[in-house]
């Protein structure tokens, strides 16, 4: 029983996150996106996204066959370090976009 409490408290976490996704990545797309691109902007990001995924369960199903198990963790590790660096430089570019904006006014 507790164990299936954990679960859809779990669950509940992962549909938060995924929907708060969905809706970030909508009004970001009706902000900067003409009305008549937004279905085959939003068609591409579902598909990159879908072969994303595809790409890594192959690639993590085959490394846990011929492997271990720890060598998905590794690849896992590795993708989510990239991610990170990559949206902290994100971010310092945003910030400082936003400050010479604020400047110029």
């Amino acid at each position: 029983m507790n164990s299936l409490y954990r679960d859809s408290r779990l669950y509940k976490l992962l549909a938060a996150g995924n929907a708060g996704t969905r809706v970030a990545r909508s009004s970001l797309m009706m902000e900067c996106i003409p009305n008549d691109k937004i279905g085959r902007v939003d068609s591409l990001f579902r598909a990159v996204g879908l072969m994303i995924r595809i790409l890594l369960l192959s690639v993590f199903t085959g490394a846990v066959s011929l492997e271990s198990v720890m060598m998905p963790y590794a690849i896992l590790g590795a993708v989510l370090s990239v991610s990170l660096i990559n949206g902290m430089g994100l971010i310092k570019t945003v910030k400082k976009e936003e400050t010479d904006i604020s400047q110029a006014m």
